[in-house]
């Protein structure tokens, strides 16, 4: 009976939970839940054999953080930044317009696309941006996500030591979700497992562990004089590093270090300019707290070196090539670059909102329905094709209109903690919206659109909050918890 099933259960849980997050007046309560679902829910579905089911609840969250954005109407007082709205209207109109395009195999596929190109862009940088409205609320939230990365870690871990098949035995047995992959290099005696933790697939948990890597660090930068803030968020920019290595995953490796890169030269940068020191600035802020990272990554490796040393040297073997076989870069990069010859070939309006997209396994497999093939692994390529050129220019408009206005929320600062949260979130979303797209990322991936999007509106915002420290904050320094 449908009383007895846990699914019943599982529902009326989140439902109950959803509508006590509905009457709360903070948005913050609503969005810490949803977070909180999201890293809970692939293992859900994973130790039910899949059951889309489950997939289908954080619509239930969605919903209430939409309620919140409508009932505060944060757009009166805040509008998006000029440079972004317009493209950012544009792209609603052609992802919602190009659903009806005749190009499409079938109907469905319209609703997988705006899931996967518009849905969590339209709720989640809206969100950021309006729900997030002072210092404490960022810091909850940050902690709350910070504290979160415990969770996959441990379970990557303990797959690492007992075996892939841990959380994963029901996925292992077949369904479509893809929980372990294994990759080799000529001259590799061996295979790299590739772990899942506790999401549906590698490239998932991969996508996870980078983005909270530098949420991790964003938010040390932010806070850097609440000593909570800095433990948590060092010690789980740690357990994101760790994740990094155990996902495998290179794309996402070369991102982690790229994002550094940048970040580090628009810092000195920044600090040479203004007559600073860098050097003595790095060590005021943060040698203090460096033997925490350290620590949580040193206790890892300890407790499996040959997993992370194994990782290692598949990492700078395939990026940087060998006697026995090239570098990945040099052999992959030419093949995607030739793949934008496709948007000569879209037309102008492309195949139809959905030719491309995640999801549409499930269409082809459960509904036995004859889905659009895929055309290429190019980002842009991958736009053009499913919206055509006029698509691809109105995407690569809201790009660069992202990057303008994160770089000028920057200059608006007027703290230079703020303004180090920001330069974060421009050096990934620079480096995402540029290489990443050229290499295949279409930003499709529901778990990571919903913290990128949601890290890229905090930024936007982060200029206009309260410019006094709250009384939280006081409160803290008040019991010892601040630092000196």
């Amino acid at each position: 009976m449908i009383l007895f099933s846990p699914q019943f259960w599982l529902f009326a849980v989140l439902i109950g939970l959803a509508l006590f997050a509905l009457f709360r007046r903070s948005p913050v309560v609503p969005l810490a839940l949803y977070f909180t679902w999201l890293t809970v829910e692939d293992l859900v579905r994973k130790l039910w054999g899949n059951d889309m089911t489950v997939y289908f609840a954080k619509f239930i969250w969605i919903a209430v953080i939409s309620v919140h954005l409508l009932r505060m109407r944060g757009w009166r007082q805040y509008p998006l930044p000029r440079v972004v709205s317009v493209p950012f209207f544009l792209w609603t109109l052609i992802v919602l317009g190009n659903s009806f395009n005749p190009n499409l195999y079938h109907p469905l596929e319209s609703l997988a696309g705006i899931h996967a190109d518009l849905l969590y862009l339209l709720i989640f940088l809206p969100a950021g941006y309006w729900l997030v409205r002072t210092h404490r609320e960022a810091m909850v939230l940050l902690i709350t996500l910070n504290l979160l990365v415990v969770f996959p870690t441990i379970a990557a871990v303990l797959q690492q030591i007992y075996g892939p098949e841990f959380l994963n035995m029901r996925v292992l047995k077949g369904t479509e979700l893809v929980a372990v992959l294994e990759r080799g290099f000529p001259g590799l005696p061996w295979n790299i497992i590739r772990v899942s933790s506790v999401f549906a697939d590698p490239g998932r948990f991969a996508g996870y562990s980078v983005i909270m890597l530098w949420l991790g660090v964003g938010s040390c930068l932010l806070f850097p004089h609440i000593r909570v803030v800095m433990i948590v968020g060092l010690a789980a920019a740690g357990m994101a590093a760790v994740d990094v290595f155990l996902a495998g995953n290179r794309r996402v490796f070369v991102t982690a270090l790229a994002v550094a890169l940048i970040f580090v030269l628009l810092w000195v940068v920044k600090a040479f300019r203004t007559s600073q020191r860098p050097l003595r600035w790095l060590a005021r802020y943060f040698l203090r707290w460096m033997p925490i990272p350290i620590i949580v990554f040193a206790l890892l490796y300890f407790i499996f070196p040959d997993a992370i040393s194994k990782m290692t040297i598949y990492f700078v073997r395939s990026l940087l090539g060998t006697e026995k076989a090239p570098s990945e870069i040099s052999t992959r990069v030419p093949g995607y670059a030739a793949q934008l010859n496709l948007i000569f070939t879209a037309g102008l309006l492309g195949h139809g909102t959905g030719a491309v997209a995640l999801g549409k396994q499930y269409l082809e497999r459960r509904l036995g329905i004859s889905v659009t093939p895929p055309a290429s692994e190019n980002g842009f390529a991958d736009r053009a094709w499913t919206y055509g050129i006029v698509g691809l220019a109105i995407w690569v408009w809201l790009l660069v209109a992202l990057l303008i206005a994160l770089w000028q929320a920057g200059q608006k600062t007027p703290e230079p903690q703020r303004n180090l949260f920001i330069k974060i979130i421009f050096s990934y979303a620079l480096f995402w919206f540029t290489a990443i797209q050229l290499l295949g990322s279409a930003l499709q991936d529901y778990l990571f659109q919903s913290y990128f999007w949601f890290a890229v509106g905090m930024a936007l915002r982060c200029p206009y909050w309260a410019e006094a420290a709250p009384q939280h904050v006081h409160a803290l320094a008040e019991n010892g918890v601040m630092r000196p």
